[in-house]
Formats: C-alpha cells, structure tokens, sequence
C-alpha cells in the first residue's frame, strides 16, 4: 500500500514528544515540500522522504505559533505521483 499521511499540529517545545513535523510515507521513492507562512514566504524546503521540519526557518530562526501551509510532490515506488496541499498548525 502506498499513502502520504500528514499530522497537522505540532508542539517543536524540546519536550521529546511531537517536536518536530514529518510526512509519514508509505511506498514514495521520492517526496519534496515546501512550507509557507500566511503570506506565502517558504519557511521551510524538503527535499527527502526522511526530512522533518523542526519549527525553524531556512535561516536558522524559530518560526512563531501559527498556521502555516505546504505543497508536497512524490512519487510512488510504482512511478504514480503524488500531489498535496494542506495546512499544520505550529504550537510553541
């Protein structure tokens, strides 16, 4: 079974539990995202199937709480590709 599932809350506070963001996928031989704030500035690329984001921007500077949205492009170990748009909510 192939599949992409997002989670869309995480906590990036250092307690060890949810800190980080991730697509948990199944079957994908490649995945790329990229993360916006509300404005539509990247704060976040990734560019493997094991990234995770950890609430901080490309610079290196932590992201306030906040909704921000993503584009997600893979391809399935069969060739299919994959295409998803959606939202995570970042709470400090």
């Amino acid at each position: 079974i192939q599949g992409i599932n997002e989670f869309n809350v995480f906590t990036p506070n250092g307690d060890g539990i949810n800190d980080n963001f991730y697509f948990h996928n199944i079957g994908m031989q490649q995945l790329s995202a990229v993360i916006m704030n509300r404005w539509g500035e990247k704060v976040y690329e990734f560019n493997d199937l094991y990234d995770t984001w950890d609430g901080y921007s490309l610079t290196g500077q932590e992201v306030p709480d906040g909704v921000y949205f993503y584009i997600l492009e893979a391809i399935g170990e069969d060739g299919s590709p994959y295409s998803r748009k959606g939202s995570v909510t970042l709470i400090r």
